[in-house]
């Protein structure tokens, strides 16, 4: 089972944190530098605690998302599909980073006297910070929980990005995808068009949380043998799947 529902809820716990201190820095930190020389301003009252608050929240989810780091030869089986979640680390460092990109859409001027901020004194351009900044969380949160995926079905492979992609076993061309070698970021899938021309179709590996090798092997399989199409989405073709794939050649 994919260690994304639970991994998610402390990602996203630490994108609000990421949220929250850099508005505090915005609001708080920051504008006791902007009255000193450039470099100062620069190095304590911006670059340091941005580095503080990137290296924190993301130290933390990489202690927490560490021992999910290798990726599955193993799909997750439910709903009748087989399924290559988002890979934890990845979504989650992103998520993360909204987070952090949240605060500067909260609206502030300087405050009289200096040292501080405050919001805007025009109610409007309050109300479309919070909505940008809300839109943003919403964005960290959506990312989260609609990442990246892909997804084996009797019919074919459903492709998630930002836009779902169908692909029909009967486009697969047999032979493919290759196995990737180490670092290949890519399986490029070849797809049959009408009168008999070919295109490809980039998938891309790092933000799914599937072995590279298994899924092309996986595609490959069931674009050869029809016949193992319809059993897609249960637990006993999931383990036939997964001892046939994973058994070394002789």
């Amino acid at each position: 089972m994919s260690p994304l529902p639970h991994l998610r809820r402390s990602a996203f716990a630490l994108a609000l944190l990421a949220f929250v201190l850099h508005t505090a820095d915005r609001f708080w930190w920051q504008p006791r530098f902007e009255r000193l020389n450039l470099a100062v301003d620069l190095l304590l009252g911006q670059a340091l605690p941005l580095a503080v608050i990137v290296g924190l929240t993301w130290w933390v989810f990489g202690r927490v998302v560490r021992p999910y780091r290798t990726a599955p030869a193993a799909f997750d089986v439910e709903a009748g599909t087989f399924t290559a979640p988002s890979a934890p680390a990845v979504v989650g460092s992103q998520a993360i980073l909204w987070g952090l990109l949240a605060a500067y859409a909260v609206p502030a001027r300087s405050a009289p006297g200096g040292g501080s901020r405050v919001l805007y004194p025009d109610g409007s351009d309050n109300i479309a910070g919070v909505v940008f900044t809300l839109l943003l969380l919403a964005g960290a949160a959506m990312w989260l929980w609609r990442g990246p995926r892909v997804t084996l079905t009797p019919h074919g492979l459903r492709i998630r990005t930002l836009r779902t992609r169908s692909i029909p076993w009967t486009e697969l061309l047999t032979g493919g995808p290759a196995v990737p070698v180490p670092k290949q970021s890519q399986l490029w899938l070849n797809l049959s068009r009408p009168g008999g021309a070919e295109r490809w179709v980039a998938l891309t590996l790092s933000p799914l949380y599937v072995d590279g090798a298994f899924l092309a092997r996986a595609i490959r399989h069931y674009a050869e043998h029809p016949e193992d199409r319809a059993a897609i989405g249960t637990d006993a073709e999931h383990s036939r799947l997964t001892e046939a794939l994973t058994v070394p050649a002789a």
